[in-house]
């Protein structure tokens, strides 16, 4: 049994847009399985500033303009609760970096394994594996 919404709530990372909105990359099709799983148990979706960042960037360079350009007007529809960190959350991401040194994991990695702890999520959707060894619950595979 959950006890918040947020222990039965997702947390997109930026390579999950990359599949879904581009039909040439490897994980297309099992991005669209997920995504589709996710929205019929109506899972309440999270997203980060600096996901929404990330995902923006990559999209406009390696997509085009006008998909970079779709992606901000779906992620600010209202479908997506957006989390922004906080000095704490930037203080624990810099702890992160320092600690898992050997891991490489970048900055903003560590803001949303910051924001995603604090905010108690349960779940992360992401092809990314530094989500998992950091140790939260990735999907797929539940899709």
């Amino acid at each position: 049994m959950h006890r918040t919404i947020y222990e039965k709530s997702v947390f997109i990372d930026a390579g999950a847009f990359i599949a879904l909105i581009n039909s040439a990359d490897a994980n297309h099709e099992g991005a669209q399985s997920c995504i589709e799983a996710i929205r019929e148990r109506k899972l309440p979706i999270f997203i980060s500033i600096v996901t929404i960042i990330e995902t923006h960037k990559r999209i406009l360079f390696d997509v085009s303009y006008g998909h970079a350009l779709q992606f901000l007007e779906d992620i600010y529809d209202g479908n997506f609760i957006i989390l922004r960190p906080d000095k704490e959350d930037e203080g624990e991401a810099k702890r992160i970096v320092k600690k898992f040194s050997d891991q490489n994991f970048t900055l903003g990695d560590a803001i949303n394994f910051s924001l995603i702890k604090r905010s108690g999520i349960g779940k992360v959707f992401a092809f990314d594996y530094h989500y998992s060894l950091f140790g939260f619950a990735k999907i797929p595979p539940f899709c």
